[in-house]
């Protein structure tokens, strides 16, 4: 191997190392790229579709109805939904805020109406953007 090529290669591992570690960072704290699964959110998603959830969505705001969401499960499943209520209004000190999740196509989803009203910390984030298929890229609403 040349110079010329060895510095090729080592500025190469450098970028790539740079941009794993950038990468790693965006997608723990910030945002991180989910595919969906099944048809419990069609019209608005569909099984093979690929969507950024922003992880720090629910920060500085409460969930509200209509967010489209990925929740956690208590056995670990991770599911698309939306938001169909929350008992904010209802919400007594040293109550736990419970969230109210529906799909978009019901008689193909597991959601509230199965599972009950999740506690807040279930939210792994809100659904902002599909990026795939580019002919129906965009943000989610």
């Amino acid at each position: 191997m040349t110079r010329a090529e060895f510095r090729f290669v080592a500025k190469l591992v450098v970028v790539l190392a740079t941009v794993t570690v950038v990468l790693l960072v965006v997608t723990r704290t910030a945002g991180r790229p989910y595919v969906v699964a099944g048809r419990s959110m069609e019209p608005t998603l569909q099984a093979g579709d690929r969507v950024i959830v922003d992880l720090r969505a629910f920060r500085e705001r409460a969930p509200e109805r209509g967010d489209v969401v990925l929740i956690r499960t208590e056995d670990g499943a991770e599911l698309i939904k939306r938001v169909s209520g929350t008992n904010e209004d209802r919400h007594r000190p040293g109550e736990p805020e419970r969230i109210w999740v529906v799909g978009d196509n019901p008689d193909a989803s597991l959601d509230s109406r199965d599972i009950g009203p999740l506690l807040r910390n279930r939210i792994v984030g809100r659904v902002t953007l599909r990026y795939w298929p580019p002919s129906r890229a965009g943000p989610i609403e």
